[in-house]
């Protein structure tokens, strides 16, 4: 297969065009084997034919030329419909939206909508309770009568180390102090584990 002839021809059709949409500069003498920054030698091609002339100069030059074509395939994932679905997208092509502007009617009526949401809770802290109860949910588990009475009257259920004797005002606190798992812990204190950081642990 004459390699170059196709190069040649796909260069050769891109001098004699305008492209509408996405574009990519190719040098058609490659810049590692001589070729010049200037208008010349400077050729717009869509994101495939860009590809495909990569693809063609590695079989017929080989060395650097392969290493480029190498890194334009996302080290080999990427064949010339692939590297131009994902070029689209990521320039906006591949967005519905793309080059469009809302009208300053429809700009209104969305800042309404924002305005008459609530703010984000997610910068507010969570309480000790609050937090335990979500891990609880998470993990499936539920804490039994006397566990909830505890933790109302305190806002937090303490823990203590059965090892050591060391008493925390929370899993939290002892998680951080001995710098392992606050779930662990908390199983082991519902006692659906044997232990958590080489340490036994109950709720008080």
């Amino acid at each position: 297969m004459n390699y170059l002839k196709i190069y040649n021809k796909i260069i050769d059709k891109a001098k004699n065009r305008e492209i509408n949409g996405y574009i990519e500069k190719h040098h058609i003498i490659p810049k590692c084997l001589g070729g010049l920054n200037k208008k010349e030698n400077l050729v717009k091609l869509t994101a495939r034919e860009h590809f495909i002339c990569h693809l063609l100069l590695s079989k017929i030059y080989g060395g650097k030329m392969i290493y480029t074509l190498f890194r334009m395939s996302k080290n080999g994932k990427y064949n010339s419909k692939k590297y131009e679905y994902f070029i689209n997208y990521f320039s906006g092509q591949g967005n519905p939206f793309y080059g469009k502007k809302h009208s300053e009617e429809t700009k209104i009526k969305m800042s309404k909508i924002r305005k008459g949401k609530p703010s984000s809770n997610l910068n507010k802290k969570m309480s000790e309770e609050q937090k335990l109860k979500l891990r609880n949910i998470n993990l499936g588990h539920k804490h039994s009568e006397e566990t909830k009475k505890k933790i109302s009257e305190n806002g937090s259920i303490k823990v203590i180390n059965l090892n050591t004797g060391k008493i925390f005002n929370s899993i939290l606190e002892a998680s951080k102090f001995y710098n392992i798992n606050n779930c662990h812990i908390g199983q082991v204190c519902r006692k659906n584990r044997k232990s958590s950081g080489g340490y036994k642990w109950a709720f008080i």
